[in-house]
């Protein structure tokens, strides 16, 4: 997680740092604006696959019988417990289906799930009663199993009430933004209409592109920032220009001066289309292609 001093800390080390009333940074020793963290997707990529490494190693141990300290070794230095081999099995269900019962206890302290199943549909809990194991063991890897079954419910309400949250925030920042909007001058347009917005000329304001979660789609901020609200193509619109070969020829000379200087000299109406602004560049691009190859050609 990457807390407010810009750095990335496991979250519950970086969570008991907090629960301490600490309000310095464990790093630089400066204040901490706030306890809010943000999850660092990319370092928890890295993770995820250094654990799963360790995870795909860690099944043929399990299923050629080998000592249990080489297990414990890789268990320690962070293998994905839940792992799935080219069957669906996972570690524990090996360890039941193999008999190395040495290893369910170390399997289970270490998160191990079971109720995930193979590809037959059979978990390590089913696996235990089809071999006739010890009844003992059978009651322990079901009862741990009920305790996976209640986390996963808690982790789904959980999730149900981030993506609530992250819609709540989304809906506030686009509730910021119009006001911001009409504040400069820009009231919300009606639908359909294409009314120039004053600050569209000035610069005042930027297209909202939606996204998951708190931020914008990382297409929608590359695209926000590379296409202001002015800059857009031409369009054609026929019947408003008069119709005919008028019409055409007007389209046309737009055309080349929006690829010469850009929107910047445009007769005013053409500048409000945003569902042209993306497609404008790429039609441009191409007419400046086919362009420099006639040259050539």
């Amino acid at each position: 997680m990457i807390a407010e001093d810009g750095h990335t800390y496991e979250r519950a080390a970086i969570a008991r740092w907090f629960a301490r009333n600490q309000t310095r940074s464990p790093v630089t020793n400066e204040e901490i604006a706030g306890p809010r963290l943000i999850p660092n997707l990319a370092v928890r990529k890295l993770v995820d696959q250094y654990r799963n490494d360790l995870g795909r190693r860690l099944l043929p141990l399990i299923d050629t019988g080998v000592d249990r300290r080489a297990v414990q070794e890789l268990l320690h230095q962070g293998a994905q417990v839940n792992i799935r081999d080219e069957h669906g099995a996972t570690p524990l269900l090996l360890a039941v289906s193999r008999g190395r019962l040495d290893l369910v206890h170390l399997l289970v302290e270490h998160g191990a799930d079971p109720s995930l199943c193979n590809d037959k549909g059979e978990n390590a809990v089913a696996a235990a009663r089809r071999r006739r194991l010890d009844v003992v063991l059978i009651t322990y890897l079901a009862d741990v199993e009920k305790r996976f079954a209640s986390k996963h419910a808690v982790d789904a309400d959980t999730r149900a009430r981030e993506r609530t949250e992250n819609r709540r925030t989304q809906e506030a920042l686009l509730n910021e933004r119009l006001e911001a909007n009409r504040v400069f001058g820009c009231a919300p347009r009606s639908s359909g209409s294409h009314a120039a917005c004053p600050c569209t000329r000035t610069g005042n304001t930027l297209p909202v592109v939606p996204g998951i979660g708190y931020f914008p789609s990382l297409f929608g901020l590359q695209f926000q920032g590379a296409i202001s609200a002015t800059d857009v193509a031409p369009v054609y619109r026929g019947a408003q220009d008069g119709g005919g070969a008028t019409a055409r020829a007007l389209f046309f000379v737009d055309w080349v001066r929006f690829l010469v200087v850009g929107d910047a000299d445009l007769p005013p109406g053409h500048e409000d289309y945003k569902t042209q602004r993306l497609l404008s560049r790429a039609l441009a691009s191409l007419v400046a292609t086919l362009v420099v190859l006639l040259l050539v050609l």
